[in-house]
């Protein structure tokens, strides 16, 4: 990927018209949209509350060039009964992060928006956003991966958290970003400022992942690993899977208490009208070990689209306590 294929949304360009979907206090509308459209001298279009059909709405009345938001907004406008070409013909990219979007999206996106750069991009509010991105045919080559480090601003390795040393290509850790634009510290919190940044000035991320070819690969949160009898589970592996049923919206998988194996995997999951537990069971088994796959009685059907908090994410915590407390309650967990 050239190097004007990653700041071209940053380059002078007075046409230029972001539209922010998400609260000024996340990161992502305060760097990636507010921040980036100084430079490029374009206007800002706010929505209060997000509708994906006053998105596509708003994109054509007000000529928008620039969306970014979470997996779940740019599916909603992807898969609403008013998308059409037309009404996001001004669209020149259209950007998704903050949750891992789904390979079956990277490949809707490209056909539904032919002529729009799709990606996604990684960071932290620690790292400013800015880390990683991905855009384009690489996006499309290699849809599970968040892109590569930022050329000459940003460096990102992949280390043991045990020994705080880089691990070789392909191997997992823990992610470590190191840049300019990485935060002084957390304010009155010495303690917590040294345990995120080493001595070699790496911000630790708290997600694992692994570098291959240059391409980081985002594969869980450390807090967020299922590990089921001793094996680790990455939870967006399984999400990945589930998500290749045709009848599944929106899914959320997560760790789940089991008096034997310590976890299992756990799913919450939109779904369209018929489709069974036993059908999205089948489906992750068809393409998952079978110690990562969900059983059945562990995937939680929702008729209508998962929790959220205030900026599009997924609420994971909220759901894993709630159904940790009802597999909890069931009796003779442990044969789960």
């Amino acid at each position: 990927m050239k190097l004007g294929e990653l700041f071209g949304t940053v380059m002078p360009d007075p046409g230029s018209c972001a539209l922010m979907a998400v609260p000024l206090f996340h990161i992502t509308a305060l760097s990636p949209i507010a921040l980036c459209s100084i430079p490029t001298g374009g206007k800002i279009v706010m929505m209060r509350k997000w509708d994906a059909g006053k998105a596509i709405d708003t994109i054509a009345a007000e000529k928008v060039t620039r969306f970014t938001g979470v997996p779940t907004m740019v599916r909603d406008m992807l898969e609403h009964p008013n998308f059409t070409p037309e009404k996001v013909a001004t669209m020149k990219n259209m950007l998704a992060g903050g949750a891992p979007v789904p390979p079956s999206q990277v490949a809707k996106m490209r056909n539904k928006t032919k002529n729009i750069k799709s990606g996604q991009g990684y960071g932290l509010t620690e790292t400013m956003a800015f880390a990683t991105v991905i855009a384009w045919n690489d996006y499309v080559k290699n849809p599970t991966s968040c892109g590569k480090a930022i050329p000459l601003v940003v460096q990102v390795e992949i280390r043991d958290p045990e020994t705080n040393k880089p691990v070789p290509d392909g191997q997992r850790g823990e992610v470590c970003i190191k840049s300019a634009m990485i935060m002084k510290g957390y304010y009155n919190k010495p303690e917590a400022t040294a345990k995120a940044i080493d001595s070699d000035g790496f911000f630790h991320s708290g997600d694992i992942g692994k570098i291959e070819n240059g391409f980081v690969f985002i594969l869980d949160r450390m807090k967020d690993i299922i590990i089921r009898g001793g094996e680790n589970i990455d939870c967006s592996e399984v999400e990945a899977a589930l998500n290749e049923h045709p009848g599944v919206r929106e899914c959320s998988v997560f760790g789940l208490p089991d008096e034997r194996l310590g976890e299992v995997v756990g799913a919450a999951i939109w779904v369209d009208e018929g489709v069974t537990e036993d059908d999205l069971s089948k489906k992750a088994a068809e393409l998952l070990a079978n110690y990562k796959v969900p059983l059945s009685v562990n995937i939680f059907l929702h008729k209508e689209e998962l929790p959220k908090g205030a900026t599009g994410k997924l609420d994971k915590k909220g759901l894993r306590a709630h159904y940790g407390g009802i597999v909890e309650a069931r009796p003779a967990r442990s044969m789960l």
